[in-house]
């Protein structure tokens, strides 16, 4: 054999021998690498993934979730894991180390949060969980019999009225009679409709509510509403008297109240205090007025923001137990805080408002068929003697902005409030047109502009007096026409409109004084002062009069009748 050819067979074999002893130790260098990789130094094994029991979840405020973390691999070493939340707002860690999380959620809207779960061996690995936290479930207000019983005007307050109240019974009935008479001799059968209000909180009742039609003019009813298990306490209203061809001076005379911004919270007994002192104030300066023919007060209009905060239904119950509710007719006027947001804050909504208050519905009884227009229920009207009250819903508007439709609504109310007028024409002698957003405040033209988008239709139809609130600062213009002062009015001539903002009812009553800033302002009142303004009617004028602390008469102006008959309507 040739030995040249044994040594390159035997070197051959030599190098592939060294290259599988290479590869052999580049296997078991890869291995060793591995598991230095697992190895923390004294040999502990990592974490390598983590997997939670929930890659989204939904929950209601209030709701506490205990998490389940899954810690891969089996024979990790240190699977201790820490839990963490993006958002402090909405979730609260009760435990860290077993993920135990409470949400909470106090916003108008649904919020998102998300848990992170984090390994603590140094690996850096994760988890996440993305949770939406919902609203909380409104606690329900429960209570047993009646609840906010109050009369309400009807389109005409000499022969209807609105009796409205919440019941804990579907079925109720209603009675009412003469004043005079000993027994109930009329009873009506009500079925209530169950509320679906909910927001702040959420009350458990049946909606009962009746107009009733063919009363006499001028007269005292007593009413009650039943159930088959409770009755409730007796309460008394007093209808207009008619105003027609026979109607004496006399029969034309009466007193109304206008009340703002009580803001009532629930369980304030002095908020409700204020109200009554008000009311007795002015009955008690109406009976020292020996020019008054008529010493009773059967209406109030009360110009917004009746509660604090709309959404909570406690706050409609604490106003339902004020006293003069028993005996005074109420036309509520829709303020901008007995609106609330609903579930988000591009929405809001009045149900609870809608709920509490009795007003007429043109749904129910088109009292003028004429009235075509379709308008939110919260714009509305009546006739009490011989004074025709239109009532605005501001915050409509307001509403109406967040959606983009704020022009089409506020040419829809103008329509409707010509509508109103015309259908009405010669029907009255005086016309007061209220709502919550006032028109000028002081001496300016009111930031809303609600001046400048009114003036022309109130000179038309001769507004004698455009009574505004929300400003909490008591103030009167000189009487305005075409943008210009005008004299005060006399019995021989009358031109143009007092524009009134009302003060507040919330807070300490107390005297307010005229800064006497000039300009369109025949009065300017101190801030924070707490009052209200009764009227006197007669066949020839209407007096306003604010009354202050201890019953200080503080402003007073009169408007004379004036002839009506050069206006033939608007359109004509």
């Amino acid at each position: 054999m040739n030995n040249n050819k044994i040594t390159l067979l035997q070197k051959t074999f030599l190098q592939k021998l060294l290259m599988l002893i290479l590869s052999a130790a580049f296997v078991l260098g890869l291995a060793g690498c591995n598991n230095s990789a697992n190895d923390d130094k004294g040999g502990q094994v990592l974490v390598t993934s983590i997997k939670l029991d929930k890659k989204s979840l939904v929950v209601t405020s209030g709701d506490t979730y205990q998490f389940e973390a899954t810690v891969l691999p089996e024979d990790a070493t240190n699977k201790t894991v820490k839990f963490t939340v993006d958002s402090k707002d909405y979730a609260t860690v009760v435990d860290k180390d077993t993920g135990k999380i409470k949400f909470n959620n106090t916003g108008n809207k649904e919020a998102t949060v998300k848990v992170k779960c984090t390994a603590q061996d140094g690996s850096k690995k994760t988890a996440t969980c993305t949770v939406t936290v919902n609203l909380a479930l409104p606690p329900v207000f429960n209570y047993k019999g009646f609840d906010f019983i109050t009369a309400g005007p009807a389109y005409d307050c000499s022969t209807g009225m609105v009796i409205s109240w919440h019941s804990d019974a579907a079925k109720n009935v209603l009675e009412y009679t003469d004043a005079n008479g000993e027994n109930f001799k009329n009873t009506i059968d009500v079925v209530g409709t169950k509320t679906t209000s909910d927001w702040a909180d959420k009350a458990d009742f049946y909606r009962c509510r009746y107009e009733l039609t063919g009363l006499k003019p001028g007269a005292v009813y007593k009413y009650r509403v039943k159930t088959d298990s409770a009755v409730s306490d007796v309460r008394t209203f007093t209808t207009a008297k008619a105003n027609n061809d026979t109607a004496t001076d006399d029969d034309k005379a009466f007193n109304f109240m206008v009340l703002s911004d009580l803001h009532t919270p629930k369980g304030s007994k002095s908020y409700i205090k204020n109200i009554s002192d008000l009311l007795n104030y002015s009955l008690q300066n109406i009976e020292k007025d020996d020019t008054a023919t008529n010493k009773t007060l059967p209406l109030c209009i009360f110009n917004g923001d009746m509660v604090n905060k709309g959404q909570t239904y406690q706050q409609w119950n604490y106003w339902g137990q004020e006293p003069s509710l028993a005996k005074t007719i109420y036309a509520f006027v829709e303020g901008n805080h007995d609106y609330y947001p609903y579930k988000n804050k591009d929405r809001v909504t009045d149900t609870w408002y809608l709920d509490c208050v009795a007003i007429p519905n043109a749904k129910d009884s088109l009292f003028n068929k004429s009235i075509t227009t379709n308008i939110e229920p919260t714009n509305y009207y009546f006739i009490y003697n011989n004074v025709l009250f239109i009532c605005l819903d501001t915050m409509m508007m307001e509403a109406s902005k967040m959606s983009g439709e704020y022009e089409t609504s506020f040419e829809k109310q103008k329509q409707w409030f010509k509508e109103v007028v015309n259908a009405n024409n010669g029907k009255y002698e005086y016309l007061v047109v209220a709502k919550h957003y006032t028109f000028i405040n002081g001496n300016t033209v009111s930031d809303y502009g609600d001046y400048t988008d009114w003036y022309k239709i109130f000179d038309e139809c001769m507004v004698d007096f455009a009574i505004g609130s929300d400003e909490h600062t008591y103030s009167r213009t000189k009487p305005l026409y075409q943008k210009k002062t005008q004299d005060d009015s006399t019995a021989e001539k009358t031109v143009g409109t007092i524009y009134l903002t009302t003060p507040q009812t919330e807070g300490s009553l107390g005297t307010i004084v005229d800064r006497k800033t000039g300009g369109l302002s025949a009065f300017d009142g101190t801030e924070g002062g707490c009052g209200g303004l009764y009227f006197n009617v007669t066949s020839k004028k209407m007096t306003m009069h604010l009354v202050c602390a201890n019953g200080k008469e503080c402003d007073t102006c009169t408007v004379y009748k004036r002839d009506r008959s050069g206006f033939k309507g608007f359109g004509n």
